[in-house]
């Protein structure tokens, strides 16, 4: 569960290019950016929150989030049924699941007035306005820093995101996750305490029924 402060805050990226970041999408895919990153963690609103905070090539700051939380097996799927309807699981108790978001770093320091934070997060000198023609850069960035979080947390079965975003956003940002989930994780869609819109679920096959 989460609170609607994160459906604002992590559904504000990218705004242009749609029509390019569309036709490039298979490049995207097939080629994940390395990227260096600073890890910040935190807890915002209750939530711990890991932040992997990365620049493009034009000195632009983004933050990727990834905030721990948990679901309710008993909550609806587009399809009718309930995640306890496939989960091979306790169906009594909330499972733990990974929020994803990203946005620019300086809207991320907006929210972060009340977060006690170090120097190097309050003073960071490149929170500037979006640059344009960045977006399939930055999709590969989060593509590479995505998959590593995986592959870092083995134990991590549920991930998901929040669809209150624009249409052709939305089908950008579940064609990008569909293909770094595609190996071990099933993708499903339903409601979310914690956006308006539902979310997107990745779930891991191994604790499918």
């Amino acid at each position: 569960m989460r609170p609607e402060y994160y459906s604002k805050r992590l559904s504000s990226l990218i705004k242009e290019e749609f029509d390019k970041v569309i036709s490039d999408i298979n490049e995207i895919f097939d080629t994940p950016l390395q990227t260096d990153y600073i890890t910040i963690e935190r807890t915002i609103n209750g939530f711990n929150t890991k932040t992997n905070r990365f620049k493009t090539l034009s000195g632009e700051s983004y933050d990727l989030e990834f905030i721990d939380t948990s679901v309710s097996p008993k909550i609806k799927l587009d399809n009718g049924s309930t995640l306890c309807d496939i989960l091979n699981i306790n169906c009594n108790y909330f499972i733990g699941s990974i929020d994803i978001g990203f946005t620019l770093t300086s809207r991320t320091l907006k929210y972060d007035d009340n977060v006690d934070v170090d120097d190097e997060i309050e003073n960071d000198e490149y929170s500037t306005n979006t640059n344009k023609n960045e977006s399939i850069e930055v999709m590969k960035r989060i593509s590479y820093l995505v998959k590593e979080f995986i592959n870092e947390n083995s134990n991590i079965n549920i991930y998901a995101i929040g669809r209150n975003t624009h249409e052709t956003k939305l089908l950008i940002y579940k064609k990008l996750f569909e293909n770094i989930f595609k190996e071990d994780f099933i993708l499903t869609e339903g409601i979310s305490t914690g956006y308006k819109e539902g979310a997107l679920y990745f779930i891991n096959k191994k604790i499918l029924k």
